[in-house]
């Protein structure tokens, strides 16, 4: 029965720890991962009791969250596959430590009545997961950003320096305890000193990646925002041009019309025949140019997203590319950051322009209480397989290519109401963004 529950309380211990990893990593796990891996760690925590020592045990939590990392991969970094795998584990688990060995005894709570009572290591586990999410809280700290592109390198030498650290800390504690249950030889001091010295380093350490991060995103910030100042001018140029343009037009129908008039008025057939011969014959074809579409993005109800669709439409005309654009009503972007959604669009409609088609056209709308956003190219392939388009590195462009697609997911992936889907056929490639349930307002 003790054993039992023993194993009762690791299990607890775990669906806690994934809880932290889910947060920690971004990485939304379903219910039925949380049951199905759950079963699975009970199971393997009764096997292991089968081995000589059950030293196995010790090391249970550490090889099954290295195991659900590397499966629930989305990035194929191997550093940042340990890192989301321990850091969860071994920030619980100082934490926890520092409770037991520090707070505890200050309410009368020694070592031995401590592992023995069921209720303060359940009270204790709960404390620790209570107090690291605080502190991430408290001080904004995001790991999530790490995945969604090449790590610098002086964040991936301190990532490195993390994993190594967290393996020997986790190693060194793991086996003192296992040597004072099994061996009953006192060992508490040495975990005492491991746990005030390592958290003082691994704070350090985490401080250093988190300044790094911070920076990093704070330089990518300045950007977006310089790439969107730059976006609205030229998007403003374009309008600017088009109303003078509309503007001159307007100006040479007005001596048009007055010439038909005097036409009409002298019943001269001729004049009038070579005025719409010579002018209004082709003036459908000019007032419909695909350049007008520009316009069309007043519908759009945000400077930033207006400047993006802007900028990549005037690049895709740049190049020659028969681009059209229809927003058909007022719109304002919801369902997801605004910053997720940018990027998600921008990376849509950069693989469309690096495929050199003859023919481009976005679509964004709102229909069904969803926003629809559709991408389409022309391919010179009457139909493309789409079947692995989103793996890290795939590409059909070359080589070190199609990481935007991969990124792209990620971020999708942190959106269950917003689906994307990617269809290529009769020479057409199309990839629909589909943001479900939003509310008014």
């Amino acid at each position: 029965m003790a054993h039992f529950v023993r194993l009762l309380l690791v299990v607890i211990d775990v669906v806690l720890l994934t809880f932290l990893y889910s947060k920690i990593s971004g990485r939304k796990l379903s219910t039925r991962i949380f049951v199905f891996s759950t079963l699975l760690y009970f199971i393997l925590a009764i096997l292991s009791i089968s081995f000589a020592n059950s030293l196995l045990l010790y090391f249970m939590q550490a090889i099954f969250f290295l195991a659900l990392s590397y499966f629930l991969r989305e990035t194929r970094q191997k550093t940042l596959i340990v890192f989301y795998a321990l850091f969860p584990l071994v920030l619980w688990n100082l934490f926890h430590r520092f409770l037991a060995y520090f707070l505890m005894p200050l309410l009368g709570l020694n070592a031995n009545t401590f592992n023995q009572n069921t209720v303060i290591l359940l009270l204790n586990s709960l404390l620790a997961i209570a107090f690291i999410l605080a502190i991430f809280r408290l001080l904004k700290y995001d790991f999530v950003h790490l995945r969604e592109e090449y790590l610098l390198e002086k964040n991936r030498r301190v990532l490195i320096f993390l994993n190594l650290s967290m393996l020997f800390y986790y190693g060194i504690t793991q086996i003192l305890s296992y040597i004072e249950v099994s061996y009953k030889i006192p060992t508490l001091s040495y975990r005492q000193f491991l746990v005030i010295v390592y958290i003082i380093l691994f704070l350090s350490a985490l401080n250093l990646l988190v300044r790094h991060l911070r920076e990093h995103l704070q330089e990518r910030l300045i950007e977006q925002q310089e790439m969107q100042l730059d976006n609205l001018t030229r998007y403003s140029q374009r309008i600017e041009e088009l109303y003078r343009e509309v503007r001159s037009f307007r100006h040479d129908y007005s001596n048009i019309l007055r010439s038909l008039r005097l036409g009409i008025e002298n019943k001269d057939l001729e004049a009038i025949e070579t005025i719409y011969n010579g002018v209004l014959k082709n003036s459908e074809k000019q007032l419909t140019h695909s350049k007008f579409d520009i316009g069309r993005l007043v519908n759009i109800q945000n400077d930033a997203l207006k400047s993006l669709l802007a900028a990549k439409f005037l690049e895709a005309q740049n190049k020659g590319i028969a681009a059209f654009i229809e927003v058909p009503d007022l719109i304002r972007p919801k369902g997801m950051e605004l910053v997720d959604l940018i990027t998600v669009l921008s990376i849509l409609c950069d693989n469309a322009l690096e495929a050199n088609p003859e023919k481009l056209s976005l679509v964004y709308f709102e229909h069904d209480n969803k926003q629809i956003f559709i991408i389409e190219n022309s391919t010179e392939e009457e139909s493309i397989d789409v079947s692995s388009i989103f793996d890290y590195g795939y590409s059909t462009k070359g080589s070190n290519r199609g990481i935007g697609l991969a990124n792209l997911q990620t971020i999708m992936n942190r959106y269950p109401k917003a689906t994307i889907t990617t269809t290529s056929q009769n020479y057409l490639f199309r990839q629909t963004v589909e943001i479900k349930g939003l509310e008014d307002g």
